[in-house]
């Protein structure tokens, strides 16, 4: 990622701070799994699927509207 000049200043706090993570849940995978549970309405399911730490996907509305 690149930081220009006079660029706001959250690019270099990113780079700084946030560089060293692998992230794991991509957009991709994240929709991928909204999609499963959407569908199969288990958060159990999709967890064993994705793995527990797909629940960070998630947002509350998400849970409560397609959560059987």
């Amino acid at each position: 990622m690149k930081a220009y000049k006079g660029f706001p200043q959250a690019i270099t706090n990113f780079k700084r701070d946030c560089q060293e993570y692998n992230v794991k849940f991509t957009a991709q995978v994240c929709q991928a799994a909204l999609q499963d549970l959407i569908f199969m309405g288990d958060v159990d399911k999709v967890q064993k699927k994705y793995g527990k730490d797909v629940i960070g996907c998630f947002t509350q509305n998400d849970l409560k509207k397609f959560k059987r």
